[in-house]
């Protein structure tokens, strides 16, 4: 009977140890939008309580543009490019986030505070081997995306990147649909000990919906004052032929 409560006993704290395990990984992110490609990469930092994950902005990839290229992407003002990352802070203990969040502008930072909604994951029974890790398959629409993840569900990791909350593994690979996106592990270690997770910002807070209606009224802003310079059309009929906004975190709806 004792031998059989000690092994119960090594299996729980096996157990409790493997759950709160704090852990360090880094992502490549590729972006393909228009037949043009972009690399971001992303560094995850889990604790016991909470996780933050800080996503550089995307930058030209070295490797050559795949398909076939559409009309060039206008760049707006190269001297405003912002080099800070953007901070998705997560306590899956108390359920909810806050991240900062802008597109190019530097000095046009936003706080978002919420509480953390998890995706509603669909589990596939699908395996597969990516690298050293045999990874599980799952499906959720996140953000206007329908996303495809492959997490290992051997290495318990209670936060992941971006948005990629309330999968029971570490993601090596995530995907959208259409293929623009995609997350790929490049490295991942079990210590970040003393690591100050929790960032505290000054800045003026904002809801996600805000952020969005903000965002889209900058860049119809900024790409009529761009093609009015050599364009004859008013700003009507300017804003009409612009391509809907798009980035990872959402997608404008026309």
């Amino acid at each position: 009977m004792k031998k059989v409560f000690l092994i119960l006993l090594l299996f729980f704290i096996g157990f409790v140890n493997c759950q709160n395990k704090d852990f360090y990984s880094s992502y490549i992110i590729n972006r393909t939008l228009n037949g043009y490609e972009s690399e971001a990469k992303g560094i995850l930092y889990v604790g016991n309580a909470q996780s933050n994950f800080t996503l550089s902005t995307f930058e030209k990839s070295n490797s050559k543009s795949k398909g076939t290229p559409q009309e060039p992407v206008l760049i707006i003002d190269d001297k405003k490019s912002c080099t800070n990352d953007q901070q998705y802070f997560y306590d899956y203990v108390k359920k909810n986030s806050h991240s900062l969040l802008f597109e190019d502008d530097c000095n046009n930072k936003n706080f978002i505070e919420e509480a953390q909604i998890d995706p509603d994951w669909k589990m596939i029974s699908d395996l597969e081997k990516i690298g050293k890790y045999t990874t599980q398959k799952a499906e959720a629409i996140i953000n206007d995306r329908l996303w495809t993840v492959y997490y290992d569900p051997s290495i318990k990791a209670k936060a992941n990147p971006w948005r990629f909350v309330g999968i029971d593994g570490l993601i090596v690979k995530a995907q959208d649909e259409k293929k623009e996106y995609t997350f790929l592990l490049s490295e991942f270690s079990g210590n970040i000990l003393n690591k100050n997770l929790d960032e505290k910002y000054t800045y003026k807070k904002i809801s996600f919906n805000e952020y969005r209606q903000k965002t889209i009224k900058e860049y119809r802003k900024n790409m009529v004052e761009e093609i009015k310079k050599f364009s004859l059309n008013s700003e009507d009929e300017i804003i009409k032929i612009l391509e809907p906004y798009e980035s990872l975190e959402f997608i404008e709806k026309k």
